[in-house]
């Protein structure tokens, strides 16, 4: 690869084929005036509104269909949250832009404008929250990209956080991609096909994460009439949403509405939502927005297209955990929440629609019913059973609760919300650890006046239609089990206790009954208990549940994406990023070279690509070589990793080496150095192979360890002599039991015999069961 310009010019006539007569007629896919930003992409037609920054309407070329709802203040792109107050109002609630409360900056800027590719970026700052988004339109594309992102600028508990796709009610059917990776129908003909109208609602990237999915999450829509396909996918999210993000599907507010709505709502909650967020928190997703003439299938072979799944990088999600008072008020009760929440990436007390519910993040799918159980306390007063813990009801006057707070102490957070009903004053609490998976719950009901004769209290657990089993483990220690379609069996173990005098079940239901406090102490009667969340496996004593500080690496999986012009081939394929746009791949095969055309947002950092079965020899950024420092290639994972200043579009090529050549480097017959491999396969489920090479004889200590530093079992400890070794894991610890599925690391300690010198390294390997 010696002269680059003939190659930029193939390329660029690779990219654009067939558009240069249009490009010579109109250099812009943009035509802006004060009010809005028109995009033609050739397909269909986009209006942004500059008041708003938000897609207004859009339709396919040569139709007057509109994909796109005007009415009501709502948008294609919709990015929606209010704040919450604990008096149960809002300080601020978001309407339709740039109507938040408080001091509101909206810019529009056009970062790139060329006749086959246009950037539009949008900057929407409150006081509150900080939301970006850019579009990226693509000449003859049926899809435009949107790339956002949001900034909690103060902390507070934020509500109904999601990010809304309305299109018109006069879509006949809808569908999305479900739990078994494939194409779920939810409505035809108006008719809805699963619970409560045309909504479902289940955890979109479940599938994906346990290796399930061939496709990325999405909700589609089609109209029969006019043969009009619309839809929108999800093929990136941040690390500290990917452990409980969820969908909602179907439409919003009845037929009446004319409107079809869909909800990606961030960190898995739901229209009840509340979370705790911290001031700097910031998270964010990937859409691809489709327009076109067909049917589904044709948006599903799109969808599919897109879906590497030769090749995802195994990471490490961020976790994302905290409990305060839970607030969000509505006229319906089944809206509101005035109770404590708590969220981490094992256990979420909010669930679909419930106010009281305790679920794993992940595994919502589409009931009215919490994951296992509601939880609700109550008094027995005379004859009558008093809800001690009241949500609202329809009357809007009503008081909720008496105080609500968040108490944050170190390394803990708690959310607390109390009450005052029929004479008494009951206060729980949900208490977090940094450093735990498990949620404490506690609490303390009081006599407000003498008189108040209470006959019994306890916390009721009403069994989810889900729970199939409920299992005493110990005194007054219960699992709680259910069958989830991705993960087999999902549980929450209740123990460590207090305040309880017996346990009774009642129905589908479990009582703890509150011991009374002595004779010659104050009417006061404390109760405390913690939830134990766990998968895969029953909890059948309180022995089996690890310490209250303890926490579980949890990993995803990211999924590469296809190469454009690349889409049959998934032995490439590029990293999701927001920053990076892939346009155009293409390969010579005869020249053992490959080119790919990308749009990266400014900055320092790195692009990395997939390339299965091959070398990468030399790298060029627009035609200059780049030095090997500024890129590395893994050729075990297969992934090249280029870092650079980026600042718009460039043009990456690659140079393949030969098999030939690897051959020889691999048959070196003394290594030269003291090496540790990555270990194959990794992840594993039964076995891996681990090999380091000794440039001399050493004393060899080979472990397996824990991300805490626990050793778990050592394969090798002994004298090697010089040369290439391997030693097999299979996934035991050193009783002969089998791990649990996580993170773990590979250390080998190689001391020269008849010297001090020690060399050690480590590598990260993954278990999954």
């Amino acid at each position: 690869m010696r002269n680059y310009t003939g190659v930029i010019a193939i390329l660029l006539a690779l990219i654009f084929s067939g558009t240069a007569m249009e490009a010579s007629e109109n250099n812009s896919l943009l035509r802006i005036t004060d009010e809005e930003i028109v995009v033609d992409t050739g397909r269909f037609v986009a209006v942004i509104d500059r008041t708003t920054g938000m897609i207004e309407r859009a339709h396919l070329a040569g139709s007057d269909f509109e994909l796109v709802c005007q009415g009501g203040g709502f948008t294609l792109f919709y990015p929606e949250f209010e704040v919450a107050d604990a008096n149960g109002s809002y300080k601020a609630t978001w309407t339709r832009a740039p109507g938040y409360a408080g001091t509101t900056d909206l810019t529009v800027t056009i970062p790139l404008d060329d006749p086959d590719l246009a950037v539009v970026h949008v900057e929407w700052t409150t006081i509150w929250m900080k939301v970006s988004w850019t579009y990226r339109f693509l000449r003859d594309a049926p899809d435009f990209v949107v790339d956002t992102q949001r900034e909690i600028l103060r902390t507070a508990v934020y509500t109904n956080a999601q990010q809304c796709v309305m299109f018109t009610n006069d879509m006949d059917d809808s569908y999305l991609v479900g739990y078994d990776g494939g194409i779920v129908w939810t409505r035809r003909n108006r008719n809805g096909t699963f619970p409560w109208s045309t909504c479902m609602q289940h955890s979109i990237f479940s599938a994906i994460d346990e290796g399930l999915g061939t496709r990325y999450p999405a909700m589609v829509w089609y109209d029969q009439g006019t043969n009009t396909t619309g839809g929108v996918l999800a093929t990136w999210v941040s690390p500290n949403q990917r452990e409980s993000i969820s969908y909602h599907g179907g439409h919003g507010g009845g037929q009446s509405s004319g409107v079809c709505e869909g909800q990606w709502n961030w960190f898995g909650k739901s229209d009840n939502e509340s979370l705790f967020l911290r001031a700097g928190t910031k998270y964010g997703m990937r859409l691809i927005y489709y327009l076109n003439y067909g049917s589904v299938d044709r948006f599903d072979r799109f969808n599919q297209n897109l879906f590497n799944e030769a090749h995802y990088d195994l990471r490490i999600s961020e976790d994302y955990w905290a409990a305060s008072w839970g607030g969000r008020s509505d006229r319906a009760a089944k809206y509101s929440w005035h109770y404590p929440q708590a969220t981490n990436n094992a256990i979420s007390t909010q669930e679909l629609f419930r106010n009281r519910a305790i679920g794993l993040p992940r595994s919502q799918n589409g009931t009215m019913d919490p994951q296992l159980f509601d939880l609700s306390v109550k008094a027995v007063i005379g004859d009558k059973e008093i809800e001690l813990a009241p949500m609202r009801t329809t009357d809007e006057s009503e008081a909720v609760h008496a105080f609500a707070r968040t108490v944050a102490r170190g390394d803990t957070m708690t959310g607390e919300v109390g009450w005052e009903v029929e004479g008494l004053r009951h206060a729980m609490r949900y208490t977090l650890y940094g450093d735990s998976d498990q949620l404490v719950v506690n609490g303390d009901i009081s006599l407000m006046q003498d008189e108040v004769a209470v006959e019994d209290l306890f916390v009721e657990l009403a069994f989810s239609p889900r729970v199939t089993s409920a299992v005493p483990i110990g005194k007054h220690a219960w699992d709680f089990r259910s069958w989830d379609a991705v993960y087999g069996l999902v549980g929450i173990a209740l123990h460590r206790t207090t305040g309880i005098d017996t346990v009774v079940q009642v129905g589908r239901s479990l009582r703890l009954i509150l011991e009374k406090p002595a004779a010659d102490a104050e009417s006061v009667w404390r109760y405390g208990f913690t939830l134990f969340p766990h998968l895969r496996n029953a909890v059948e004593r309180v022995e089996d549940i690890p310490p209250v500080h303890h926490k579980s690496a949890r990993t995803y999986r990211e999924y590469y994406t296809t190469l454009p012009g690349l889409e049959e081939r998934t032995d490439f394929g590029i990293q999701p990023d927001p920053r990076v746009w892939a346009i155009r791949a293409d390969v010579d095969s005869l020249r053992r070279t490959m080119t790919v055309a990308l749009y990266a947002d400014p900055g320092i950092y790195p692009v990395r690509l997939f390339f299965s079965g091959e070398t990468v020899g030399a790298v060029y950024r627009d035609g200059r070589r780049l030095p090997k420092e500024d890129w590395t290639f893994d050729r075990a994972a297969g992934v090249l990793e280029v870092r650079s200043y980026w600042s718009g579009r460039t043009v990456l090529d690659m140079e393949f080496g030969t098999e030939s050549a690897v051959e020889t480097s691999l048959a070196e017959p003394k290594p030269s150095a003291f090496t540790l491999f990555p270990n194959a396969p990794n992840p594993f489920n039964n076995a891996t192979i681990i090999r380091y090479d000794l440039p001399e004889p050493a004393c060899v200590n080979l472990s397996i360890y824990t991300l805490l530093g626990q050793r778990i079992r050592t394969l090798v400890d002994g004298h090697r002599e010089a040369g290439s070794h391997a030693a097999t894991w299979d996934g035991r610890d050193e009783r002969g039991f089998d791990a649990a599925s996580g993170i773990y690391l590979v250390r080998v300690e190689a001391r020269k015999e008849g010297g001090a010198e020690v060399f050690i390294r480590l590598r990260k390997t993954v278990l999954l069961r």
